[in-house]
């Protein structure tokens, strides 16, 4: 029997909060374990990952090491563990990486990927199955894209015993009313944001999920054996074009008395939807995040953030009068964006006290439009850790025209109001069950 270690490195050095499973490495050990492999899987948030590494191939004599590759410090714990292991074992092991940072540096003789010797583009569901035996020196071979259909037959990973662990208690989650875990039921997005990396994240197809009645049948298996019933879904959407998916989902839960909450990703265009704001009013959603970005209408266009109709007030108040708060991310330092787009933005969020939002600075992602027209087109992809390790946080910066003085004011009074926006949220104020 081949035996595989899977780990998210994690974004965090110092802490582990235990919010979201590591649904990836998870979906991919599921699809493993029905073709008779043995796997562990691990999340290192908070944990040393070198230590935990070598002990879990030692413990578990796996041939296999595979790793999640995201941006921002979990980048740096990747490099971290993939040294350590070449350190520690040689060749006598493979080590695997996928995930996003994958689809954004996909060249495998750069030099973040030293000492990885195969990269996956796509799921990774299907990707093992092309490890030829460890040992091998030369430089990692790129597979895929793979688009596996195992993974909208994923079995919730249940078997993995620390999954209890993620499961909050109803006042941890806004407008919740019983206590929930983050879940996975899609991949892909329905959208194209220009400064997005799932412009070349997803495959074949732009989104996928899972068939509506077996996913509510595996909540059911959650709440049996977890006794959760909130479920907020981490993909990057979750409502279908068609919404035949999200008819079938609302109509399930709806026939069975709602017993489930809900949360989900959205775009401000689907708040125009009433019908669909009542389905998902009918299915149980307590809470949407969405992708604002700006307050700017022409920011937004160059974003590609799609067409709307209706004031953003409107359109949030229409929500909370289906019972669904709304928390959103909101970003500056656009290429092209002015100050008075800025104050545009610092105006919308004190006309809609009770929107809570995440603050971050543009960072301009290779292979995306807006990230490589401000910035890679000049520059070219070096594949440098320190660039794999930037995120959406405040090391980011100011591509806009705007000067960096007034900037920096804009920046420090948006940061202000998240503070206290968030603050507030999670207090439960901005509640309307």
């Amino acid at each position: 029997m081949r035996s595989a270690v899977l780990a998210h490195p994690g974004i965090y050095d110092a802490q582990d909060p235990r919010a979201f499973p590591p649904w990836g490495a998870l979906s991919v050990a599921s699809a493993l374990r029905s073709s008779g492999w043995q796997v562990a899987v691990y999340d290192l948030n908070g944990r040393d990952v070198s230590k935990t590494l070598h002990d879990a191939v030692v413990n578990s004599g796996a041939s296999v090491v595979g790793l999640t590759a995201k941006a921002g410090l979990s980048a740096v714990r990747m490099r971290s563990a993939v040294d350590e292991l070449r350190l520690e074992f040689g060749h006598e092991i493979s080590i695997v990486v996928g995930g996003p940072l994958v689809s954004t540096f996909p060249d495998p003789s750069l030099p973040l990927w030293t000492g990885v010797d195969m990269l996956v583009l796509g799921d990774g569901e299907q990707a093992f199955q092309q490890l030829g035996p460890p040992g091998r020196r030369d430089l990692p071979d790129l597979v895929g894209p793979f688009e596996s259909q195992s993974y909208l037959e994923f079995d919730g990973a249940l078997w993995w015993e620390p999954l209890s662990s993620y499961v909050g208690d109803a006042s941890a989650w806004p407008n919740f009313d019983q206590p929930a875990i983050h879940f996975t039921a899609g991949r892909g997005c329905t959208r194209r944001c220009t400064f997005c990396y799932l412009n070349h994240h997803s495959t074949m197809s732009r989104f996928r999920h899972a068939d509506a009645d077996k996913l509510f049948r595996l909540l059911s298996e959650f709440d049996q054996q977890l006794a959760v019933r909130g479920f907020f879904f981490v993909d990057d959407c979750f409502i279908d074009r068609r919404r035949d998916f999200i008819r079938r989902f609302s109509y399930l839960n709806a026939t069975a008395g709602v017993p489930y909450n809900f949360g989900l990703d959205a775009q401000l265009a689907d708040l125009e939807d009433t019908a669909l704001l009542q389905l998902l009013k009918e299915m149980g959603t307590r809470a949407l995040y969405v992708g604002l970005e700006s307050g700017s209408a022409s920011v937004r266009r160059a974003l590609g953030k799609g067409t709307i109709h209706s004031p953003i007030k409107d359109l949030v108040n229409r929500a909370r009068d289906h019972g669904i708060v709304i928390r959103a991310s909101v970003g500056i330092g656009w290429p092209g964006e002015t100050l008075d787009d800025m104050r545009q933005t610092l105006a919308l969020i004190d006309e809609i006290p009770w929107l809570a939002f995440d603050a971050y600075k543009f960072l301009p992602l290779p292979r995306t439009p807006l990230g490589d027209s401000a910035y890679w087109a000049s520059k070219g992809s070096l594949g440098t850790l320190a660039e794999a390790s930037n995120d959406y946080s405040g090391r980011n910066g100011n591509f806009s025209s705007v000067d960096d003085d007034s900037f920096a004011e804009v920046w420090t009074e948006l940061c202000l109001r998240e503070s206290s926006r968030l603050r507030d949220y999670s207090a439960g104020k901005f509640d309307v069950w």
